[in-house]
């Protein structure tokens, strides 16, 4: 019975244990293709069990309480046994699927453990394979930068960095290292050319800071100063400052520490060896790094060298006062004979001589006029030199000017196989502003000099406008010749004070070589250049431009030629005087015909009544034109001009007329104007003054003249040419006399010199405007006076004078003075009484 019980007992546990694990089994295997079965046979075992567990409760109630009327002992285990067989029915029942399913579960597991494992192996493998990446990728590579930028950080820059394998963070790191690597190599590059260039400046360098300790000083500061880096401290540099700069240095100090830049400042340093320094410098502050930065050179050899320049320049403004003002004695003491040459031959032009002796009076004024030029020369450069040569700014006539210099050039040219022709852009004003003086006197240089080395061949004179801007011009002017020419290596000297082509040249043609030199200054104060061209043996060509404004418009009235048929003929075998004049007479609606015929014009001239023929006698055989006049000079009917450069022959005079090259066109239209009778008015400005008959006095008239002249020669020329004109001239030879005269005396003009002695001009002239103060009265006083530099006139004007004349006088001068206060018509002198033309 205990036995039967155990094995219950046994029974029970291990079905228990087979239920808990089959319970576990289906829930783990719910989702299993067996879950089903294993649940239906789950529950069947459960309800076997609960029948084997009323058995047993009752075999244990019958063995306990022995209670054998429950059952007979054979039923009793007959019972057990059936029980037992059925117990041992359900567990093979219940065995066999539970081994399927512990089966199914071992392989599942064993799948799943396997996989556990393979992916522990792959997973293992990977991070594995990741460590290693990361070692190489990461780990190594940081290693790598940080023991590259712990040396960078101590200065080394000769480090290699693998170049970066791949486009991450660690290869733009690398990247980035490698760029700072660069920069710190270039950074300690710097440094140390900043190191060398800060001790091996030749400039004085420091760096200091805001208490004034030196951080810095280079070796030019201590070979400068003769001191060792040591010395330079606050107190020992302060002390070695010259005690009269040193309260100027400390100011100095004080503004940089308030920021303000010093530069330039100067003061004097003790040297080791006792001398003294000039130093200058130039300092700023750094306020955010808190230093001085400096630089100093030492300037004592410039103050030495400033110093000698200055004593240097002292002398040379003393010599060049003292050449000033021998050019002033001189130009007085030469212009005051010169007055007498020129004022004694202009009075013996005016009496009546024979040819001889005109020919001696002529020959003595033309000397004297050409050493006046020399002397003019020579002032002009002077004034050029020494930047005191003014240029005015009027209104001129630009084409009268030109022919003007036309006409002088032509008297050089009238023993010489030589053409002149002036060639003017007919489109230029009638007016233009500028220094009508300097202007003609570089033309007539530049054609007298033309005229000077040209034997054959022609001389042109042009003017055009090469561009304009509203109310200004640029003028080109240029004068070409056919003369020796300049040798090319000769050219760049042509300019040059003093300058001759070679030196035969002097004894040929005479000069000073003056000429071109103060052509060349004097076109550059005008704005220009002067510029020449020149082949030996073809010729020169000089020119120049220059920026000129409009003058004031006048009305133009073109001559009006009548009916149609009016025309002016041009009979030459060259085209110059054509080419000259042509186009003036064009905008005057005059037709110009050229005829270019060696031989004779066409019959058809003569017998125009409102023609003119131009007759180049100097192109035209005599033969030829000998001849057309025999046949055409009696029935002409056009007007006959004879143009020439020389007079023409009394015989060819009896058929015309005669004009002198170079032509002015206005010369022409007149001569039209007066064939035809028909009204003119000239294109540009009137016939030159010079073509007009010589002043007179007005009528009735003896105006009463003081003469105030201490050199009798000219107070003789002087007196000589008033009373020519008809004026009354009294004599005072100093300033007291004049002064006294003109106390008890009214006159109405008193020409003054002004220096004389006791009393000279200026004097006079204050003295008397005082007196005149208290009278109520005012004596015109023209100065007459040698000095003829800059400041001059200035000077006489300013002791009270009311104008000024330069000599040597011409009657020219005095006559244009006259007109000017009104004791003359407004006449000019003739040709006769000019300078140098007899």
């Amino acid at each position: 019975m205990d036995r039967l019980t155990q094995r219950l007992t046994l029974i029970r546990e291990l079905a228990d244990r087979d239920r808990t694990v089959l319970a576990q089994l289906v829930e783990q295997n719910r989702d299993n293709d067996n879950a089903q079965q294993m649940v239906t046979a789950f529950e069947e075992m459960n309800a076997q069990f609960e029948k084997l567990d009323t058995m047993r409760r009752k075999i244990y109630a019958a063995a306990l309480l022995e209670d054998a009327s429950q059952l007979a002992p054979g039923d009793w285990l007959d019972e057990l046994k059936r029980v037992l067989t059925s117990i041992g029915h359900f567990e093979s029942q219940i065995s066999q699927p539970t081994e399927h399913i512990l089966s199914e579960t071992s392989r599942t597991a064993n799948r799943q453990l396997m996989l556990v494992l393979f992916a522990c192996l792959v997973l293992g493998a990977i991070a594995l394979g990741f460590m290693l990446t990361i070692r190489r990728r990461v780990l190594v590579p940081v290693q790598l930068v940080t023991e590259r930028m712990t040396l960078l950080a101590t200065g080394t820059t000769d480090v290699a960095l693998p170049k970066p394998r791949y486009h991450d963070e660690i290869g733009d790191m690398l990247a980035a290292l490698e760029v700072f690597r660069r920069n710190t190599e270039r950074m300690n590059q710097l440094s140390r050319e900043r190191g060398k260039f800060f001790q091996k400046s030749p400039q004085m360098l420091f760096i200091m800071n805001t208490k004034g300790h030196f951080l810095e000083v280079n070796q030019a500061a201590e070979r400068a100063l003769g001191r060792a880096r040591d010395w330079f401290s606050p107190k020992r540099f302060f002390a070695a400052v010259h005690p009269k700069d040193s309260r100027q240095t400390r100011a100095a100090w004080r503004d940089l520490l308030k920021g303000k830049d010093i530069s330039f400042f100067e003061n004097r340093i003790r040297h080791r060896d006792g001398n003294w320094r000039w130093i200058t410098w130039h300092a700023a502050l750094l306020k955010e790094d808190g230093m001085v930065v400096a630089v100093a050179a030492d300037t004592t050899e410039r103050k030495r060298m400033e110093s000698d320049l200055r004593h240097a320049k002292e002398a040379a403004e003393t010599a060049n006062r003292a050449k000033s003002e021998f050019l002033a004695n001189m130009s007085h003491e030469i212009r005051t004979p010169m007055n007498g040459i020129l004022g004694g031959a202009e009075l013996l032009h005016q009496m009546e001589l024979n040819q001889d002796q005109r020919d001696i009076v002529a020959l003595i004024r033309k000397s004297s006029t050409h050493l006046l030029g020399i002397l003019n020369d020579i002032l002009d450069l002077s004034k050029i030199e020494a930047g005191k040569l003014e240029l005015e700014c009027n209104a001129f006539p630009l084409h009268e000017t030109l022919w003007s210099v036309g006409e002088l050039v032509a008297v050089k040219l009238q023993q010489k196989p030589v053409e002149l022709a002036i060639n003017i852009d007919p489109d230029l004003p009638a007016l233009v502003h500028g220094d009508e003086g300097r202007l003609r006197q570089v033309m007539l240089n530049l054609a007298g000099n033309a005229a000077k080395f040209t034997a054959h061949g022609h001389i042109l004179i042009e003017a055009k406008r090469m561009s304009q801007n509203g109310d200004t011009m640029v003028l080109r002017y240029e004068v070409t010749d056919t003369g020796s020419g300049i040798p090319p290596e000769e050219l760049d000297s042509i300019f040059d004070k003093f300058s001759q082509v070679d030196s035969s040249t002097t004894r040929r043609f005479g000069g000073t070589g003056l000429g071109l030199a103060i052509c060349a200054r004097l076109v550059e104060l005008m704005g220009g250049t002067l510029r020449v061209a020149s082949k030996v043996g073809v010729g020169s060509r000089f020119w120049f431009e220059i920026d000129m404004k409009r003058g004031p418009d006048r009305m133009f009235e073109p001559f009006h030629g009548g009916p149609e048929g009016t025309a002016v003929f041009v009979w030459s075998s060259k085209p110059l005087l054509y080419e000259s004049i042509a186009p003036h007479l064009t905008r005057a609606h005059v037709e110009c015909i050229d005829i270019r015929s060696p031989d004779m014009p066409p019959d058809q001239v003569c017998q125009m009544n409102k023609a003119m023929l131009l007759c180049d006698v100097d192109q035209i055989s005599a033969s030829a034109l000998g001849r057309w006049l025999e046949q055409h000079a009696g029935d002409c009917r056009a007007a006959l001009v004879f143009v020439s450069m020389s007079p023409i022959t009394d015989a060819t005079r009896r058929h015309g007329t005669h004009m002198r090259k170079p032509i002015n066109p206005n010369l022409v239209l007149r001569k039209l104007a007066d064939h035809i009778g028909a009204p003119h008015q000239p294109t540009n400005n009137p016939i030159p003054a010079e073509a007009m008959n010589l002043l007179h006095p007005e009528a009735g008239h003896k105006a009463d003249i003081l003469l105030v002249e201490d050199n009798a020669t000219n107070a003789i020329v002087t007196s000589g040419l008033l009373k020519a004109l008809g004026f009354n001239v009294t004599f005072a030879e100093d300033g007291e006399q004049a002064l006294a005269r003109m106390k008890k005396e009214t006159f109405d003009l008193v020409l003054m010199d002004c220096h004389m002695p006791k009393m000279d001009g200026y004097r006079a002239t204050r003295l008397i405007r005082e007196w005149e103060t208290d009278q109520g009265r005012h004596q015109t006083i023209v100065a007459i006076t040698a000095n003829a530099m800059r400041g001059d006139r200035e000077r006489c004007l300013d002791a009270g004078m009311d104008d000024y004349i330069a000599k040597p006088l011409t009657q020219k001068d005095l006559c244009e003075t006259l007109v000017r206060l009104g004791l003359l018509g407004n006449q000019t002198p003739s040709p006769s009484s000019q300078n140098g033309n007899p």
